[in-house]
């Protein structure tokens, strides 16, 4: 069988993400290869599902659940009710990050009110490119002072636009 490669899409901690298409190949679904040393897993992204393959105990460990965004409302302003496919719903102001290069130009209403959910990340999307791990969403109350703190930086003259 030929293999198609695709360029690498991650590295960390030692581990390479490649993507590979397969013209009838064995997995016949989305997926992605994880290399570590002299390891490969096959995994398959519609249900983080492993086709084949295994990395060492400590590398296989490094997971975080998969999250998205199912639906949102305006509420308020810079402030949406966002609702995840496990029932969660979060209530969250956005304006305290709203600074910097990308997320800044959302200070103005009628671009942040132009929220979509992409279909195929499913998270919220902007018209500028401005986006948020769904992750990043779904964990909110856990994670506002580190993302503030770091929109405080973007605030200021030599972290970014405003």
């Amino acid at each position: 069988m030929e293999l198609h490669r695709t360029p690498e899409i991650s590295r960390f901690f030692g581990i390479v993400i490649r993507m590979f298409a397969e013209p009838a190949g064995p997995h016949h679904r989305p997926h992605f290869h994880a290399y570590y040393q002299g390891d490969v897993v096959v995994v398959a992204f519609d249900t983080i599902e492993v086709l084949g393959g295994c990395l060492p105990r400590r590398q296989s460990r490094m997971s975080h659940a998969i999250h998205r965004v199912t639906g949102f409302r305006i509420v308020g302003r810079y402030t949406l009710t966002v609702e995840f496919d496990d029932g969660v719903s979060r209530r969250i102001d956005f304006e305290p990050v709203l600074h910097g290069e990308l997320f800044g130009p959302l200070r103005d209403r009628n671009l942040f009110d132009k929220v979509k959910i992409d279909p195929e990340i499913h998270t919220l999307v902007w018209p500028n490119g401005a986006d948020f791990d769904p992750a990043t969403l779904h964990d909110w109350p856990e994670v506002e002072e580190q993302i503030g703190s770091m929109a405080r930086r973007w605030a200021k003259p030599n972290g970014g636009a405003g």
